[in-house]
């Protein structure tokens, strides 16, 4: 996520933001990524780390910072 996503969120109308915070396409365009969703997917660049509430709440400022909630 970057300014310029959010940029485009608020051009394409959008208000507000749900926020999934892994990354399913880090090796590439997978056409077979919900085949196997019980076993569950995505991969994300902050394995085995907690979010800790302040970067939530930068998260949740730069949001913001582009009128979206």
């Amino acid at each position: 996520m970057n300014s310029t996503n959010f940029d485009f969120a608020r051009q394409a109308g959008a208000t507000h933001l749900v926020v999934q915070l892994v990354n399913y396409m880090k090796e590439g365009n997978n056409s077979t990524l919900g085949e196997n969703y019980l076993n569950g997917w995505g991969t994300t660049e902050n394995q085995g780390n907690l979010w800790e509430y302040d970067d939530l709440a930068r998260l949740k400022k730069e949001f913001e910072s582009h009128g979206l909630i």
